[in-house]
């Protein structure tokens, strides 16, 4: 029988980690972003972390993962009825953070 494990760290102790909650929603954000990008253009994935918030990336950096973004959610965040899927919706509130 294999043996499973799991590590679970409480959001108080990422909240301690990180400063606030604010850098705890940041920290989120970069990571969820990071496993689209590192499929859609794992390039960039590095320049997630040389930032504090995902707002700090360049401009041009910015513009090129909401293009990305928007590219993905056309073609998988969209159901039958062409309204946003659950993945839709997640690519959406990416995007809204990459906003200045």
């Amino acid at each position: 029988m294999a043996r499973r494990l799991s590590f679970r760290v409480p959001v108080c102790t990422l909240r301690r980690r990180c400063g606030s909650s604010g850098s705890v929603a940041s920290f989120n954000e970069r990571s969820r972003l990071a496993i689209i990008l590192q499929r859609l253009a794992p390039d960039l994935v590095a320049s997630l972390w040389r930032v504090r918030r995902l707002r700090d990336l360049s401009l041009d950096v910015r513009e090129t993962i909401a293009d990305l973004l928007g590219c993905e959610a056309a073609s998988r965040g969209l159901d039958e009825d062409e309204e946003p899927n659950a993945y839709g919706r997640e690519l959406g509130e990416l995007f809204d953070a990459l906003a200045p």
